[in-house]
């Protein structure tokens, strides 16, 4: 770490924050792993149902996204990350953010 950067030391309120919003991110992630194992009903239609897989399978890399973002989380404008690590890294956090967005809107 650069000697001229400041020192953070996260407040218990912080920590309680990222706990929240990882264990949500979590449970995102426990949710969509049972949509994905859920049969699509046989009743409806071929058009529907492919609908349906599609759906589900764009909506991994948003929830994927999302969670990453929570364990990892940042600011952009202000250049803060919340953990001095690669996988931290403003880059990264926005290509997964682009990609996730592009899903969202297919």
């Amino acid at each position: 770490m650069n000697s001229d950067a400041k020192s953070f030391e996260p407040s218990t309120a912080v920590w309680a924050w990222m706990l929240t919003l990882s264990s949500v991110s979590v449970c995102n992630c426990i949710a969509y792993y049972y949509i994905m194992q859920e049969k699509v009903d046989p009743n409806l239609p071929a058009s529907t149902k492919k609908y349906v897989k599609w759906m589900r399978w764009l909506a991994g890399p948003f929830v994927f996204q999302c969670a990453w973002r929570s364990f990892f989380p940042n600011i952009y404008g202000l250049r803060i990350a919340f953990w001095d690590t690669p996988f931290n890294s403003i880059f990264l956090s926005r290509t997964l953010a682009t990609i996730g967005e592009i899903t969202w809107i297919i």
